[in-house]
């Protein structure tokens, strides 16, 4: 009863959504013209989780019915002698059923790790071969309890696959309108993401679950022009020894960028280590060569820049010790992705570098970068 129940609330909710999505005017949010298409999407998507935990447990149900069916065909068949039901072909009538029902238990069990769109019409292809693989069981339903319950359930199944089947289709209609909202009407980027040097894409944040927006280069002023100049300034602790003992020393870095003509470009860094000792230690980067950040980054894109990472002595005796650096950056693919702040083209880029050291080695380092761009 409990499990019909659903079935039937899982009919009106589809014809309330169909409903809606055919004659209901949108109310577009003030400040998200797509905030109501985005709410009728979300509200599709549980609908389809509702179908898929009710499709899984009458497949589980019939997977526990379809187990009993043969002992009870062969029973009949030896108790009654029915001439159209001889042992053994009640016996081949319950492997299949058994295995039918296995493959059932079997599908259920992939729920969890399938999408609730995918599950359901993947269902739908199911049945068509369930049906057709246990219609010669039909003349002898009469004689197995089981095999009546069985059918029951798959009966169900079918009901609940004709619905989902719309509410999949209403789904994949909501999406594409919310996807086409999104790109005529991109959000903008949150708090502290900004656009300069003529720059046409933002950098992308990937360590965490959900991919983020930041500025392409840290600290970047809005709207930069060529020939502008900034500092990022950053204070941090780092641990270190004194005496033979930890201790904490105290970092400032200080990187400067610059907008040029093609692009943004980074002039430098320095800094500064204070120990706990009163000594300090003093390195940075310098000589850039070449733009870092282009304008825009056409599809399978390649550039190259250089620069040199130093060491200074604080007293000024030993000359720097110094590194060279060789830069290759291509653009190796693209997706869309759809955020918070709207739709958008994840860039991905790949670095690949050469460092020559004083002693003539070159080690290679290779590293990737993500950046985004409205399309």
């Amino acid at each position: 009863m409990l499990l019909g129940s659903m079935v039937r609330r899982t009919v009106l909710v589809s014809v309330v959504l169909f409903s809606s999505l055919l004659h209901a005017e949108l109310v577009l949010a003030a400040d998200d013209p797509c905030a109501e298409l985005a709410g009728q999407v979300a509200s599709a998507d549980q609908q389809l989780d509702r179908s898929k935990a009710d499709a899984s447990a009458w497949l589980r149900q019939a997977g526990q019915s379809a187990l009993v069916v043969g002992p009870e065909l062969v029973v009949a068949a030896q108790q009654d002698s029915i001439p159209t039901l001889p042992p053994e072909l009640a016996q081949t009538y319950g492997a299949l059923a058994a295995q039918v029902g296995t493959e059932m238990d079997l599908f259920a069990g992939s729920a969890d790790g399938v999408g609730s769109a995918d599950f359901l019409t993947e269902l739908s292809s199911h049945l068509l071969d369930w049906h057709a693989r246990l219609a010669a069981l039909a003349q002898v339903a009469m004689y197995s309890a089981s095999l009546q319950a069985f059918n029951a359930a798959v009966q169900t199944l079918d009901q609940v696959s004709a619905v989902s089947q719309g509410d999949v289709a209403i789904r994949a209609n909501l999406a594409k309108a919310l996807a086409d909202c999104q790109q005529q009407h991109p959000a903008a980027p949150g708090p502290g993401v900004a656009l300069g040097c003529g720059l046409t894409y933002y950098g992308l944040d990937r360590s965490g679950g959900q991919p983020r927006l930041r500025s392409a280069i840290a600290a970047l002023p809005q709207n930069a022009q060529p020939g502008d100049q900034w500092d990022n300034r950053l204070v941090a602790d780092v641990q270190t020894t004194s005496g033979g003992a930890p201790a904490v020393a105290n970092v400032v870095t200080v990187d400067t960028y610059r907008c040029v003509a093609d692009g943004a470009t980074k002039v430098g860094r320095s800094a500064v280590q204070s120990n706990p000792d009163g000594s300090t230690d003093v390195w940075g980067e310098r000589n850039y060569q070449g733009t870092l950040w282009p304008k825009v980054i056409a599809p399978g894109a390649t550039w190259q820049w250089q620069a040199v990472q130093y060491t200074s002595d604080p007293e000024g005796v030993q000359a720097d010790y110094e590194e060279f650096w060789t830069v290759t950056v291509q653009d190796v693919g693209r997706e869309m992705l759809v955020l918070p702040d709207g739709r958008f083209e994840a860039i991905h880029l790949q670095y690949e570098e050469d460092v020559l050291q004083p002693d003539g080695n070159t080690p290679h380092f290779s590293w990737d970068e993500w950046y985004a761009r409205t399309p």
